[in-house]
């Protein structure tokens, strides 16, 4: 029982020590799960620390994205360092607009931007019938699957 009780005490120092490496707009990273994005975007989402809370002992963070606060708090450990990186979807966030958003709605925006399109094309998506080359962002997974080469994934599309 010692030695659990002094595992639990290092642990519980260490994430205090990560906890009290964040300050108010900081920013931090916080990961998407493989359910809630597709195998082509991105893994983490970059937010800024608004504020801190403890709550029980356990230091909690609520966070800000360019879309909105993040509905729920998160623990230290559930956090992705990311000093010294200033992604530009961050500049000019300010945190007088409380409008709260899920981690879900916040990453499906983050990777299509305002678009939600999706389409189920029998071709290969040249023309502007394409929902997704209409709303000029590229096909996903979600998309049409197993079309083959998509036109609109190439690279060098305008």
């Amino acid at each position: 029982m010692k030695t659990q009780e002094k595992k639990q005490k290092q642990y519980d120092d260490h994430i205090q020590k990560i906890a009290d490496s964040f300050k108010n707009g900081d920013i931090v990273g916080v990961p998407i799960s493989k359910v809630d994005r597709t195998n082509c975007e991105k893994k983490i989402i970059p937010c800024l620390v608004q504020e801190r809370i403890d709550k029980d002992n356990m230091p909690m963070f609520r966070l800000r994205t360019p879309f909105g606060q993040l509905h729920t708090l998160y623990a230290a450990h559930q956090l992705v360092p990311m000093s010294g990186i200033q992604p530009s979807i961050l500049e000019g966030i300010t945190f007088d607009n409380t409008n709260s958003i899920t981690l879900v709605q916040a990453s499906k925006l983050f990777a299509r931007g305002t678009s939600t399109a999706t389409c189920d094309c029998k071709t290969k998506c040249h023309t502007k019938l394409c929902p997704c080359r209409r709303a000029n962002v590229n096909c996903s997974t979600k998309c049409h699957a197993k079309l083959g080469k998509c036109s609109n994934n190439d690279t060098t599309k305008k």
